[in-house]
C-alpha cells in the first residue's frame, strides 16, 4: 500500500502552483462576466422602462426595468381587475 507523505502533497501543489492560480484567475473572470452582464441587462432594461407612457410600460413589462409612473390599475392590461 502507498504511504501518504504531508511533505510529497505540498511539493506536488507547490509544482502545479500556477496552474492552480490561473484557475482562480479564470473562475473569477467567469463570475465577474456574469456580474458584468447582469448589471448591464439591468440597465438596459431600466432604460427601456424609461420610455413611454402608463400603457407602455405595462406592456414592456417582461423586459425589465421599473416603473416609474403609476400604473392605472383599471387598465386593459390589468386582468384581475373586476370592475368593482
Amino acid at each position: 500500500m502507498w504511504g501518504f507523505g504531508m511533505g510529497t502533497a505540498l511539493g506536488l501543489m507547490r509544482k502545479t502552483a500556477p496552474f492552480l492560480l490561473f484557475r482562480i484567475v479564470v473562475y473569477f473572470g467567469i463570475a465577474l462576466a456574469y456580474i458584468l452582464a447582469t448589471g448591464t441587462g439591468a440597465g438596459i432594461g431600466c432604460g427601456v422602462g424609461g420610455f413611454g407612457d402608463n400603457d407602455f410600460l405595462a406592456s414592456t413589462t417582461m423586459w425589465g426595468g421599473e416603473s416609474r409612473h403609476r400604473i392605472d390599475p383599471r387598465s386593459a392590461y390589468n386582468t384581475a381587475y373586476s370592475g368593482a
